[in-house]
């Protein structure tokens, strides 16, 4: 398992990565931008804490999902792929660039306490409540020149 200065890197089409138990990363590339094949590989975070300290760069091929754990650090960038929210927490700073995705579903609390998240590309929320906390400086989910599709409120 990589430690907290190394860089991890998924591209291998069609594989599916889960985490066994929490890991410190020093950046995260998941999936390339073209060749996709059947699918690109996947990387699935479900009730283990995930600490990036650098960037968080996932390709038009990659998905990323977190269910249950946390996603901590500060991950300047997200670009073109997909990430999916159901469960768990963020913390830190993440920014969505142009050209990607955060869907946020599932039936239970998605917390977002202490975190900043920018978004640049399409956030769509269609189930699920989204709970931070403020604090000092306030928290925030902000979009700016992106777009934000919700069904809940």
């Amino acid at each position: 398992m990589p430690g907290g200065g190394d860089a991890a890197i998924i591209t291998n089409n069609g594989v599916t990565v889960s985490l066994a138990g929490d890991a410190d990363v020093g950046s995260l590339t998941l999936g390339d931008n073209v060749n996709c094949g059947s699918g690109g590989p996947s990387l699935n975070v479900a009730g283990h804490a995930l600490r990036l300290y650098g960037n968080f760069t996932i390709g038009s091929c990659g998905q990323f999902t977190l269910d249950g754990g946390t996603l901590s650090g500060n991950t300047p960038t997200h670009r073109f792929g997909t990430m999916g929210w159901t469960g768990g927490s963020l913390a830190g700073t993440l920014t969505f660039a142009d050209g990607s995705t955060f869907n946020i579903a599932g039936g239970g609390v998605v917390d977002f306490p202490n975190c900043v998240v920018t978004n640049l590309g399409t956030v769509n929320w269609s189930a699920g409540t989204l709970r931070g906390v403020v604090a000092v400086p306030a928290r925030s989910l902000t979009t700016d020149c992106g777009t934000a599709r919700g069904t809940r409120r």
